[in-house]
């Protein structure tokens, strides 16, 4: 955070939280200043993508776009059972798949991508990481 536009703004925080910002302080090599305004920069970035997530979601919902809870939780319950049901569908008819990385720019859930196209292992490298960080003596 280089930012040599901030301004002084004043938290009151309870002492134990104080004593442990503190602590982090000195074990990073950060000033509390820093790891504070850090913290607040992550927490605005975290609930300004879930209230777009939300908003999105009501956007999809309204449209027609979603999966029954009834479904949701038949599927989920059925995980690890000898009788487990295939993922849900959208009450549209529609299969989302492809419209899910595009809409939300994330990939899939480990199980959706087993549950997808599977694993592949073309072009992964097996060989032990050689990066200084693994030759480690604890």
């Amino acid at each position: 955070m280089a930012n040599t536009q901030s301004r002084p703004f004043s938290v009151r925080l309870k002492p134990e939280v104080r004593r442990r910002l503190a602590r982090l302080a000195k074990n990073t090599g950060r000033s509390s200043n820093y790891l504070v305004a850090d913290a607040v920069e992550v927490y605005l970035s975290d609930q300004e993508r879930m209230l777009a997530d939300i908003r999105q979601a009501e956007r999809q919902m309204d449209a027609g776009h979603y999966i029954r809870q009834q479904d949701m939780k038949a599927w989920l319950l059925s995980w690890g059972t000898d009788h487990e049901l295939p993922p849900p569908k959208c009450v549209c008819g529609s299969n989302h798949d492809s419209d899910y990385q595009e809409l939300t720019h994330r990939r899939r859930g480990f199980k959706e991508f087993l549950l997808g196209e599977g694993p592949s292992f073309q072009g992964l490298d097996l060989s032990r990481d050689r990066s200084p960080m693994r030759n480690l003596s604890l």
